[in-house]
């Protein structure tokens, strides 16, 4: 699985309590969420996405503070305020049966 270029399409914008995060969402079946690390965005993904495209359903926001999600006076920056930011994000998208991928900080976040 090689790809030829990196799938890396429009951003949308999830509304949580603290804010919006951007992010994107390609793809189908079972959500995989990827977890940027520091100081990174949902973009370090764009290889991946290209090379799984069509076998999972990838979501890639961007936390906080970080790509194009402005950052909050409400969310502060620990490992567990981020995650909080993320099990709510695949609450409000309906990922209930997600599958977390972290990336460096992301894997401290996803875990």
């Amino acid at each position: 699985m090689r790809p030829e270029k990196p799938l890396d399409p429009d951003p949308a914008v999830a509304r949580l309590r603290h804010g919006p995060v951007s992010y994107t969402d390609t793809g189908r079946g079972r959500a995989v969420v990827g977890v940027h690390g520091l100081p990174a965005s949902g973009r370090d993904f764009r290889w991946l996405d290209s090379a799984i495209k069509g076998l999972v359903r990838f979501v890639r926001p961007d936390l906080p503070g970080f790509g194009a999600s402005p950052g909050s006076g409400q969310v502060g920056h620990t490992f567990r305020d981020y995650s909080r930011v993320i099990s709510e994000f695949c609450e409000v998208l309906g990922l209930t049966d997600a599958i977390a991928l972290g990336h460096s900080m992301g894997g401290a976040i996803a875990v």
